[in-house]
């Protein structure tokens, strides 16, 4: 413990040993440290001086502790100065100076009002507060701008070169900065304008060329240029006149020299501007060229006001293509100038005196114009022609002029051709006017044919031509002997030939005449030829033929073999099965005139058995043909179906009657003949015991009936017995019995024919209304009103045969001899006729077992009905009687189908009644009553009580009879 405190001569030792350390550090002479370091240290050092033998070890580190901190605090002295902007030190020499060299500074040192440079100190006990300034000791500079001399050295710049010793001392010390350095100044000028600059050494000048733009004015695109250093020189440039612009290129040149500011470079500046005219000239060249074409012939050929502006225009745009200082925009408006001079020429103009303008040819410097075609003649009188420069011609109509007539028709010509006027101006350019007419002149001449017609003339080989026909008498000798043609008759030259043409139906003969003169019309003479063709027609009947019309609207027609026109009365037989069809006499004729062949319609009669009469009036003569029918002969097969006997009534009345007239059980077909005014029957059938006997299948014209049972036995065979009514009625004919077609109507026979052998007609079709109507095709329908018309042409004989080939169909040949009067042909069209009556397929009525089906409407075709017996019920139609249609019913067990067709065989409609049987099965009926009525509708009263259609009328005693029978059997 008391150690610590005992002195430590180790101790004392080592801080004197610090002690002295201490002393040399502030004794070094070649070290200097700041004021305030030192005085630390030297604190240090004097609290270690006071410690004494006394002191303890602790107190002794302490004190050398404490000198040791405050040596390495020493502070050196420091000196700095501002370089040009860089802080440098100043280096401290054993002599206690200080010295700094900058070395080459790239610019003049910075300094100093009056070259003075203060050096800063660390410690501010030194110089003023640590502030040193220094004096300029020695200071020199020099400048050179010759590139050739540096070369560094550009346009615009110039280096500076100097060095400087500055000194100062304070307090013992000193001071010394010594520095050198190289400057360039100014901003380098690369190119004047764009072009390089460059240093003439000869001259000892700097150059450039620069090259601009002249504008379309000739004016430089720059009249100063400013050179840019850092300091601006302004250079003004001043061009001299322009050149070159006949070679295609105009120059204007400015020179400018003198010392650049700042640099003081001697300078010497040729400014070249310049344009391209070439393409301008190119152009002014061309349209003076183009001018000077365009103004040909000369300048006789413009307006006076128009050539002086155009020869103006033209002596300005040479000169100025001449000129060597043109610019750009001098020969452009120099073109615009010729241009619109040219565009403003203005050619003299013609023109008539009505304003048609004359238009100029250049290949031979003449005026020429074409008038408006024309539909009037053209005047012989001069035409007047003006200039609108005031000049004045006359234009004489030239002669010899191409004249064209085309013949319209007899009296009418079409006129056409040119007419050309000619003369010239007063300076003898030509002048013509030409003009095409087109008119027609003179009037129709009406010349009247042999039928009265108009006649119609057409062009034939430089003459007029018109066709007509004549009659000839019996004696063959013409009506038509003269034309008459303009108030001028003229004879008709006859041949003394004779020309016959034959069908089956005519012969016709035929003589030809020819009447020929001339008429002037507008100084044009036309040739005229009427040619005649004369005719008489010898019409006779060709043939008969007996047509036959069945139930179900099928014909057959059955020729009258033996045929002579001079015989009236035949007999045609038929077999028994066809009594209940219809029948009419169809025939082939023409008559000697343009008449009718057909007289008025005669109805057919009954004769004896069934057998029809038939007439009909042809070229004024009755024929008669008799339909016979063979008799039915025995059939001796399935004899265990045969009936007991057929009963008839003539009395109407539905009770049974007599056996039928010639009853054999083995024949099956029988027919009934009834007068016009009988009542109708009631037929019943009877079967024996163990035979069945049922209604079937019914055939229905107006005036027949054909009704068919079938009987049945027990062993299967069966046999079908048919009945037919037929009814005289002859003074109640049908609709299409009634008919008889007008004579063929020739629509035409003026328009004039495309040649003198055409034997075709225009058109064949039928006139209604007085309008023709066009039918295409061999075969058509002619509806109510209408008459088979045709279209001939004039000078054709047209004669027309007539067959009848149906109820309201016929066949019409027209046979035409052509104008000619040799060429000869047929042409064979077939028409039916469309009458209201005739055209009807619709029924009134249905009867089922003597009863309408009630709400019957004729336009709906399927109904439905109830009957006692489905094995023994009838069926009859209710119709129009008057029309002629006729129906075919189809007998089913339960079903019927009743096909109506009409008379004209064009329409036909299916009725359909389907039948259901009572709960309780009753008797039913198989009795029918047949024609009670010869009239149009039959009511169902009339039926219920007479039988007019085969309908089970009373029927009731039949099936009791049958019905007994069978329960009998039984």
């Amino acid at each position: 413990m008391t150690s610590s405190r005992d002195v430590d001569q180790s101790a004392l030792d080592a801080l004197e040993d610090a002690v002295e350390s201490g002393r040399a550090m502030l004794d070094d002479t070649t070290h200097e440290y700041t004021a305030a370091s030192r005085r630390t240290l030297d604190d240090a050092l004097g609290e270690a001086g006071t410690l004494d033998g006394t002191a303890t070890s602790d107190q002794c580190s302490q004190a050398m502790a404490a000198i040791a901190k405050a040596e390495r605090d020493l502070v050196p002295v420091t000196w700095t100065v501002d370089i040009n902007g860089t802080a440098m030190g100043l280096t401290r020499h054993d002599n206690g100076g200080w010295t700094l060299d900058t070395g080459l500074l790239d610019k003049a040192l910075s300094v100093e009002s009056g070259h003075k440079l203060t050096i800063t100190s660390n410690d501010p006990t030194l110089g003023d507060k640590g502030r040193v300034t220094l004096s300029a000791d020695t200071w020199k500079t020099s400048r050179t701008n010759e590139p050739d001399k540096d070369s560094s050295i550009g346009f615009g710049q110039w280096v500076e070169n100097g060095s400087a010793v500055l000194f100062g001392s304070s307090k013992g010390r000193t001071y010394t900065v010594t520095s050198s350095w190289l400057q360039l100044k100014g901003s380098r000028i690369a190119d004047v304008a764009g072009s390089p600059v460059s240093f003439d050494t000869e001259k000892r000048e700097w150059v450039a060329s620069p090259s601009i733009a002249l504008d379309r004015h000739g004016e430089p695109a720059i009249d100063s240029i400013t050179l840019d250093n850092g300091e601006k020189t302004v250079v003004d440039l001043s061009y001299g006149k322009a050149t070159g612009s006949k070679s295609g290129v105009l120059t204007r040149t400015a020179t400018a020299s003198g010392r650049l500011n700042g640099s003081r470079q001697p300078y010497r500046i040729t400014v070249t501007a310049s344009s391209d005219t070439s393409k301008a000239r190119e152009s002014l060249s061309a349209l003076i060229a183009s001018a000077k074409e365009r103004f040909l012939p000369g300048a006789h050929h413009w307006t006076a006001k128009s050539a002086d502006t155009y020869s103006n225009a033209l002596a300005i745009a040479s000169n100025i293509l001449d000129s060597d200082d043109a610019a750009v925009n001098d020969l452009a408006e120099a073109s615009a100038g010729l241009s619109a001079a040219v565009d403003g020429l203005k050619a003299v103009e013609w023109s008539t005196s009505d304003g048609t303008v004359l238009e100029w040819n250049r290949d031979d410097d003449s005026y020429h114009a074409d008038l408006p075609a024309s539909s009037s003649k053209p005047s012989e009188k001069p035409l007047k022609a003006v200039s609108d420069d005031g000049g004045k011609a006359t234009l004489t109509r030239a002669a010899g002029d191409a004249v064209t007539y085309t013949d319209i028709t007899l009296g009418v010509t079409e006129v056409s051709g040119a007419a050309h006027w000619t003369g010239s101006t007063k300076a003898g350019r030509p002048l013509s006017v030409a003009g095409s007419y087109d008119y027609r002149a003179g009037k129709k001449i009406d010349v009247t044919g042999g039928s009265g017609e108009t006649l119609e003339f057409t062009s034939r080989n430089g003459y007029l031509a018109a066709n007509t026909t004549s009659r000839l008498d019996a004696k063959d000798k013409a009506e038509l002997q003269r034309i008459d043609v303009d108030g001028v008759k003229t004879d008709i030259v006859w041949s003394n030939t004779l020309n016959r043409a034959s069908t089956d139906t005519t012969t016709t003969i035929t003589r030809k005449g020819k009447a020929e003169g001339d008429v002037t019309v507008d100084g044009h003479t036309q040739h005229w030829v009427v040619y005649v063709t004369a005719s008489r027609v010898e019409g006779r009947v060709a043939s008969l033929s007996v047509i036959e019309s069945a139930a179900d609207g099928s014909t057959t027609e059955h020729t009258i073999d033996g045929f002579d026109e001079n015989r009236t009365d035949y007999t045609l037989t038929l077999d028994y099965s066809r009594v209940s069809d219809r029948f009419t006499l169809g025939y082939k004729s023409a008559s000697s005139d343009d008449g009718v062949t057909q007289g008025a319609a005669i109805a057919p009669t009954l004769g004896a058995d069934a057998a029809r009469i038939l007439k009909v009036r042809l070229n004024g003569r009755t024929y008669t043909v008799t339909v016979r029918f063979t008799q039915p002969k025995p059939v001796v097969t399935n004899t265990a179906a045969r009936l007991s006997g057929i009963y008839v009534n003539r009395t109407g009345k539905a009770v049974k009657g007599d056996l039928i007239e010639g009853w054999n059980p083995d024949v099956l077909t029988y027919t009934l003949t009834l007068g016009a005014n009988d009542p109708g029957v009631y037929v019943l059938p009877e079967a024996p015991s163990g035979v069945t006997v049922k209604a079937s299948d019914v055939k229905q014209t107006a005036y027949s009936t054909e009704q068919a049972w079938t009987s049945t036995a027990a062993n299967g065979e069966t046999r079908t017995y048919t009945v037919r009514v037929v009814r005289d009625h002859a003074d109640k004919p049908t609709a299409d019995e009634r008919f008889s077609p007008a004579a063929p109507k020739d629509m035409d026979g003026t328009t004039p024919s495309p040649s003198q052998s055409t034997t075709d007609i225009q058109a064949a079709g039928y006139l209604l209304d007085g309008r023709f109507v066009k039918q295409e095709g061999g075969r058509f329908n002619i509806p109510e009103g209408g008459v088979f018309a045709y279209k001939s042409y004039a000078g054709q004989t047209v004669q027309v045969s007539t067959r009848k080939t149906g109820g309201m169909t016929y066949e019409y040949t027209l046979n035409v001899l052509a104008p000619d009067g040799v060429t000869f042909a047929s042409h064979t069209v077939t028409a039916t006729y469309v009458q209201a009556p005739t055209h009807k397929a619709l029924l009134d009525g249905i009867l089922i077992n003597n009863t309408r089906l009630g709400g019957f409407d004729p336009s709906r075709t399927e109904y439905s009905a109830r009957v006692s017996n489905l094995d023994h019920w009838t069926v009859a139609a209710v119709f129009d009687k008057d029309s002629g249609m006729s129906v075919t019913i189809h007998k089913e067990r339960a079903k019927a189908t009743l096909t109506v067709t009409s008379a004209d065989g064009l329409v036909s409609r299916v009725y359909v009644v389907n039948l259901t049987q009572d709960a309780v099965a009753g008797k039913g009926t198989d009795g029918v009553g047949v024609l009670s009525e010869t009239g149009s509708n039959v009511t169902p009263a009339l039926l219920a009580t007479a039988g007019a259609l085969l309908a089970g009328l009373a029927g009731l005693g039949l099936h009791g009879l049958v019905r007994r029978r069978h329960r009998g059997n039984d």
